[in-house]
């Protein structure tokens, strides 16, 4: 069966060579495609479709030399280089023959000094020389060699250029020649004493001692530390009443303390014991010292501790801490119940603790930035409470304040139940809200003079 053709022009048995081609037909001995002809040679020159006057088989040469060149150029390469050079540059209009015969030949100046008066550089130099055919020199080992500073006691290694065609001498030399005539005094006859510009009295020059055994100390710990010396330091730490013996008035105090503690029940915790005892509790779980239902209790009772330090801004040892949100100034405390408790523990076991700000939440706290800087904060990750209600952003300086930012949860029937109390709740501590929906946030100045008359509102 035949394959059917793809083209609709062509007919289904085409014999054209591309639906041969696919067919996967061979062409014939003498077939007359372009393709085959093309092969065999029969489109060259005037046999070819796209001939016009022959411009491409035609021979073209040099116009000075008579060598074979394409139909673009009218030159060869060596002829067109030589035509560039004819024509005057800049170089060639400061480098002629009579000033290089002068300079080179003439003064012995090197290539290198040559270039560095006219401000070229070496290899253009070189190249005038051999296109006037200047002999060049040789190399005489002039720059191999290596040169010292003039000046005796010094020594320094200076480049050829300095050493040949300049003063011989290295930097630091050439400067001190130069400031010879001025008297400078040294930097330690500058900074010694009542001429250093932190001198207050001369407590740094004084020598100092120890207190207890005369040896020599530093003037910082004389003036602002024990003033003793390292050893008579550390004997400081030892006890006062080490190598003495104990009085018989202490032993017989001990010995009636001991007795009035062992008849209220006193047992020995180390009896028939060797040495140190380590605590039989180490890397142990609750469950295998307390059992199971004391574990739980435990937990529990540490778990709502910790919620407590969380509601009430604190660390975790219990005092303030200022890199983890200490209440500051102005700042209110939040009034947590047993429902807002219970609520942070459920979220703690599923690890919701490290709530971001939402999209129109981020848009208010931006715009309130804006408004308001360092006025309101964000309270909606939980760390604020008012009874049962988290509010979304508090004002820290004083002022009692509460905004809210509302979305479609807000417009369910359970839901305004919920905000009514919410409201009421936030009134009977004080609390002013306002309630800011979603779609008023795109009007920025529509929301923005609302929350400044909020803000000014007394």
């Amino acid at each position: 069966m035949n394959k059917i053709n793809k083209y609709p022009n062509h007919k289904l048995n085409c014999q054209c060579p591309p639906c041969k081609n696919k067919r996967g037909e061979k062409h014939k001995v003498n077939c007359k495609c372009g393709a085959c002809k093309a092969k065999c040679g029969e489109l060259k020159g005037k046999n070819n479709p796209s001939f016009i006057d022959g411009r491409t088989l035609k021979e073209y040469k040099c116009e000075v030399c008579g060598k074979k060149i394409s139909r673009n150029a009218k030159r060869c390469c060596v002829c067109a280089s030589k035509k560039r050079n004819e024509k005057p540059t800049k170089y060639s209009k400061i480098l002629t023959k009579e000033f290089l015969i002068q300079e080179y030949i003439k003064n012995k100046k090197p290539t290198t000094i040559i270039a560095k008066e006219i401000n070229f550089s070496d290899g253009v130099v070189l190249k005038y020389l051999k296109k006037y055919n200047i002999p060049i020199r040789k190399p005489l080992g002039i720059t191999l060699k290596k040169y010292f500073c003039k000046i005796n006691g010094c020594g320094r290694g200076i480049s050829f250029h300095t050493a040949l065609y300049g003063d011989g001498t290295c930097e630091s030399c050439a400067n001190r020649l130069k400031n010879l005539g001025r008297k400078r005094p040294d930097v330690k006859e500058r900074m010694v004493g009542k001429n250093n510009p932190s001198f207050i009295d001369g407590r740094t020059m004084k020598k100092y001692y120890c207190i207890i055994c005369g040896k020599e100390v530093k003037y910082s710990t004389a003036l602002y530390g024990k003033g003793r010396c390292e050893k008579c330091y550390y004997k400081m730490f030892i006890a006062w009443n080490k190598n003495i013996p104990m009085s018989e008035e202490s032993k017989q105090k001990l010995k009636n303390t001991l007795k009035e503690q062992f008849a209220e029940g006193r047992k020995v915790w180390n009896k028939n014991t060797k040495g140190l005892v380590k605590s039989c509790n180490k890397n142990k779980k609750y469950e295998d010292i307390f059992g199971k239902e004391r574990a739980k209790e435990i937990k529990e009772k540490i778990s709502l501790g910790k919620l407590r330090q969380f509601l009430e801004n604190k660390g975790t040892n219990g005092g303030c801490n200022a890199n983890k949100g200490c209440i500051k100034k102005g700042e209110h405390r939040s009034v947590a119940t047993q429902f807002s408790l219970e609520r942070l523990k459920l979220m703690a076991k599923q690890g919701k603790f490290n709530i971001k700000p939402n999209k129109p939440e981020k848009r208010m706290s931006n715009l309130l930035n804006i408004l308001f800087p360092k006025e309101y904060k964000y309270t909606g990750d939980f760390k604020f409470w008012v009874e049962n209600f988290n509010p979304d952003f508090i004002n820290v300086n004083g002022q009692k304040k509460i905004i809210e930012v509302y979305g479609y949860y807000h417009t369910l029937e359970d839901s305004k139940k919920r905000d009514k109390i919410r409201l009421k709740t936030y009134k009977k501590y004080g609390y002013n809200t306002l309630v800011v929906w979603i779609s008023e946030l795109r009007d920025i100045k529509k929301i923005s003079n609302r929350l400044l008359e909020f803000h000014n509102a007394k």
